[in-house]
C-alpha cells in the first residue's frame, strides 16, 4: 500500500547497546512515545509448529543477528523514515 507499518527493527553492532537503549527510556520521536522491546526470534512465542514433510528443507542464509541485538519499535509515526530511526538511535 505504500503507508509505513508504524514499527520497525534496529539492528546494533555492539553488544550491550539494547540493554542501554532499554534502561533509557522512555523514547519519543515526534512527540509520540514509542514503544520498545528486544526483538524476539520467529517462532519463539512458544507454539508447537507441526513439520510438514512435503516442504524440502530451507536453503541456508547468513546468520541473522542474536535477538539480543535487535530491537522492535512500535508506534512509530506515519512519518519517520528509515534515515530518522538510524539517526535517533545512532
Amino acid at each position: 500500500t505504500g503507508r509505513a507499518q508504524g514499527f520497525g527493527f534496529v539492528t546494533f553492532g555492539v553488544e550491550g547497546a539494547v540493554a542501554a537503549v532499554l534502561n533509557d527510556g522512555p523514547h519519543a520521536i515526534g512527540g509520540i512515545e514509542l514503544e520498545i522491546k528486544r526483538a524476539q526470534p520467529k517462532g519463539s512465542s512458544g507454539a508447537a509448529i507441526a513439520p510438514i514433510a512435503a516442504i524440502p528443507p530451507p536453503v541456508a542464509l547468513p546468520p541473522r543477528p542474536a535477538s539480543h541485538e535487535r530491537l522492535f519499535v512500535g508506534n512509530l509515526p506515519d512519518i519517520v523514515t528509515e534515515v530518522d530511526l538510524r539517526a535517533y538511535f545512532e
